[in-house]
């Protein structure tokens, strides 16, 4: 074999290697440090680009449930509302039936009616007052949730629900009580009442059921979210077990590396050798 000077081709090669193997070495250091598999585009052009549209699609359906919970939130406070009309309304129709009571005098009844014209006038309040972050519940208004990842997608338009003494049909003329008002109308009064509470009791429902579907709109989205952070997880996040088992190999081969290009510099010292001699 030709002993040269010139071209040192072991020591051109380790180098070579020993380059290759330090540049995984970083590469290796830096997925662990950060947890992340695929940091650059040029790690995973198409990985990258698909995880930025899973990325937006989390954030979405993210933003999704959170408008569930508000509306979720929002049928809650016109139920409980509601809820409190209908038991005013029970009040209502007891004073109107002890009003027809054969031993309720004049006198009787208009303390009666005292008390139901204030009862009407709560309800009118209650209707005007019930606000959720500062929007009317109970005058008629109606509101869309939409619960997909955009604005084309999916969405719940809940009931208008009008709670106003006019609209339930009980303003104080039609339910007055009072001794004025002979026995036998007061039985308009009652029916009138009846009407009234089937009307909220109705909107109570529809409000129950609109609660109930956005538990299980939530439920729904939350599942896709985290199968979709699955799929993501498997393009970006490190695999650890194999992270670290690539951390070993190249601290091992840069070691060596730097061992035999060491010795492959040393092998031309033997060249001197031959002058001593």
């Amino acid at each position: 074999m030709a002993v040269v000077i010139n071209s040192n081709y072991g020591a051109v090669a380790a180098r070579k290697n020993l380059l290759e193997t330090q540049d995984q070495f970083n590469k290796t250091l830096e997925r662990i440090s950060s947890g992340q598999k695929t940091i650059y585009a040029s790690d995973d052009a198409a990985g990258i680009a698909i995880a930025g549209k899973m990325e937006a699609q989390i954030r979405g359906l993210s933003t999704a449930i959170r408008h569930a919970k508000d509306g979720q939130s929002m049928a809650g406070a016109s139920e409980s509302a509601m809820q409190e009309v209908s038991t005013v309304l029970q009040k209502m129709r007891e004073l109107a039936l002890h009003a027809a009571s054969g031993i309720a005098t004049n006198s009787d009844k208009d303390h009666l009616n005292l008390e139901m014209s204030n009862l009407v006038t709560e309800i009118e309040n209650i209707s005007t007052n019930t606000k959720f972050n500062d929007r009317q519940l109970l005058r008629g208004l109606q509101f869309t949730f939409y619960t997909d990842i955009d604005i084309a997608g999916a969405n719940i338009t809940t009931v208008s629900s009008d709670m106003a003494v006019s609209t339930l049909g009980i303003p104080q003329t039609t339910v007055s009580i009072g001794g004025g008002v002979r026995q036998d109308s007061l039985k308009n009064v009652v029916i009138a009442l009846d009407q009234a509470i089937e009307t909220v009791d109705s909107k109570r429902a529809d409000l129950g059921a609109i609660s109930n579907r956005f538990d299980h709109i939530m439920d729904n989205l939350q599942n896709v979210i985290n199968n979709t952070r699955r799929s993501k997880s498997t393009m970006i996040d490190a695999d650890f077990s194999s992270e670290t088992t690539k951390l070993t190999t190249t601290n091992i081969l840069q070691q060596g590396g730097n061992a035999m290009l060491a010795n492959a510099n040393a092998q031309k010292k033997l060249i001197l050798t031959l002058f001593n001699q």
